[in-house]
């Protein structure tokens, strides 16, 4: 049997599906060194694909011939980025750590483990896992970005480009030719300029400049509209000559500030 290469179970040994995880510990205290490197060989390869940080081998102190041979088979096996001796508080040499991160899971991985339904004082290690694959995948993902991100400016600035029209005003939606005619409305207010104001409309393609205005105002008055903008409406209406009985509510201050 080769470290960390596939291999067929003994029936004693628990089946774990790929991916589901062992848990955070292994418990060899009592077993024979064939069996229990056996066993370390099999949680190993399932912690592994499990996607486990780190994991917790218990193998006792006794004699130290089951901890050296647990020892020698986690530091070489090819699954195992790191070996560390278990806290003192954790059964020191009596644990084997097999961590798949950093160091900086020490704090998370002893809480983790105190919370674990085992025996705490018993030798221990801790294995870490290197998980190349999850590199290996994180590394694909960013690359991918960056195509994508590069892809997606080619396309969109030299074979796609944006294209700005200069499309004429007269083009406007309709709401949007009601808020210009509002405005220029406004300017007459304050210039008092009627031809300049049919000068400005005119863009809009109408044909005829005060009705345009003056039904623009019948239409603000019955949607009751806001009253500025009626007000400037009227006074441009009836600066162009059009007027109507029902302004006459509304003619309050609509004369041009300019005149």
């Amino acid at each position: 049997m080769k470290r960390g290469q596939p291999r067929v179970y003994a029936e004693t040994e628990p089946s774990v599906p790929r991916g589901k995880s062992p848990g955070l510990e292994l418990d060899l205290r009592g077993q024979r060194v064939e069996t229990a490197l056996e066993r370390v060989d099999w949680y190993v390869d399932a912690a592994y694909n499990a996607g486990l940080p780190f994991a917790r081998i218990i193998h006792g102190k006794g004699t130290g011939a089951l901890r050296k041979a647990v020892r020698e088979f986690v530091e070489t096996h090819r699954l195992i980025s790191k070996v560390e001796t278990a806290h003192p508080n954790e059964g020191g040499d009596g644990v084997d750590d097999h961590p798949h991160g950093a160091d900086h899971l020490a704090f998370i991985r002893r809480w983790l483990f105190k919370r674990l339904p085992r025996a705490y004082y018993y030798a221990q290690a801790v294995v870490f896992f290197p998980h190349g694959h999850m590199v290996r995948f994180l590394l694909s993902l960013v690359i991918g970005l960056v195509i994508g991100v590069i892809v997606g400016l080619y396309l969109g600035w030299f074979q796609f480009p944006v294209e700005y029209l200069d499309s004429p005003i007269g083009r406007l939606d309709p709401q949007y030719r009601d808020t210009y005619t509002v405005m220029i409305a406004n300017g007459y207010r304050s210039d008092g300029d009627a031809l300049a104001a049919i000068e400005r409309l005119r863009v809009l393609g109408v044909a005829d400049v005060p009705d345009f205005v003056f039904q623009q105002a019948e239409r603000y008055i019955a949607n009751s509209r806001d009253l500025g903008e009626i007000r400037a409406l009227i006074a441009l209406s009836e600066g162009l000559g059009r007027t109507s009985p029902q302004f006459d509510s509304y003619r309050q201050a609509t004369v041009p500030e300019g005149g």
